[in-house]
């Protein structure tokens, strides 16, 4: 069933057949769902390639996601410093995107109203209030370290999913990636590889300003998924790390090594109780 569905490992290998001249087709003709990690990295990597990858199905473009995506997409052309889309609401909803291109969009109503329906969204579907701080919290700091530290041309994309008993959200960027980014700070120019880099940017108080408090926020998300069964994915240049959220060490988790993706992308995914999901989450 799993190969119905575009996840963010069928994007992976996606990008492992185009590197090895094999078509893609097949594999985007049988999509008939997504995850929203999975359509958002398909997204970054279509426009990476100047959108030389196929139309997904109209399974897929017809999804609650991809409308969702679609209320954004004119605010994500190269050159545009689109403000928040400003939507006078609190009202809860399934899957929400935005875009911010400016740290000082984080202190707009527009975000402010975009993460209250978040917050809202997550206590609808089963999360307490306390824990849908926490995850509102570790979305923010996500979204303000792509803002700071992405350099990127194209806005930043923040959006959550939330179904009974399970929240999701990711942050995506087209930018320098981490391991460029931290280099810019004299203490990390010895690293080499996308994957120190992330390990290095997991670590507390650690990002291209040099060591301080907060760093870039990673322990905030750390904090937020530890108690609810969560799962972390890191993505950028030629490496991903998947985190168990029971156990969040910076030196923990998976890696993959991926053909390269410019940018920086995180996915963060929250149940309430310890059940497994019939269907894919990332």
């Amino acid at each position: 069933m799993q190969n119905s569905w575009l996840t963010v490992d069928l994007v992976d290998d996606i990008q492992l057949s185009m590197q090895s001249n094999r078509s893609i087709d097949p594999m985007i003709k049988s999509l008939q769902n997504t995850t929203l990690p999975g359509f958002i990295q398909y997204k970054c990597l279509a426009w990476a390639r100047d959108n030389h990858l196929p139309t997904l199905p109209h399974k897929i473009v017809d999804s609650e996601i991809a409308e969702a995506f679609r209320y954004v997409e004119n605010h994500l052309q190269e050159g545009k410093i689109p403000a928040p889309i400003h939507i006078k609401t609190v009202a809860c909803r399934g899957v929400e995107f935005s875009t911010i291109s400016q740290r000082e969009h984080l202190d707009f109503q527009a975000w402010n109203l975009f993460e209250a329906r978040f917050n809202r969204s997550a206590q609808n579907v089963g999360f307490s209030e306390c824990i849908a701080n926490l995850m509102q919290a570790a979305l923010h700091e996500m979204a303000e370290n792509a803002v700071l530290h992405s350099d990127a041309m194209f806005p930043v994309i923040v959006a959550y999913h939330v179904l009974k008993g399970f929240a999701q959200f990711c942050v995506a960027d087209l930018g320098i990636g981490v391991l460029e980014s931290l280099r810019k700070c004299p203490d990390y120019r010895a690293l080499h590889t996308h994957k120190d880099a992330i390990r290095k940017a997991l670590q507390d108080g650690v990002s291209r300003f040099g060591h301080q408090r907060g760093g870039l926020g990673f322990r905030q998300v750390f904090k937020a998924v530890a108690s609810q069964w969560g799962l972390l994915r890191f993505r950028s240049g030629e490496c991903s790390i998947v985190i168990d959220g029971t156990d969040c060490d910076a030196d923990r988790g998976s890696e993959l090594f991926l053909p390269f993706l410019p940018g920086f992308q995180v996915a963060i995914s929250c149940r309430v109780h310890h059940t497994n999901l019939s269907d894919p989450i990332m």
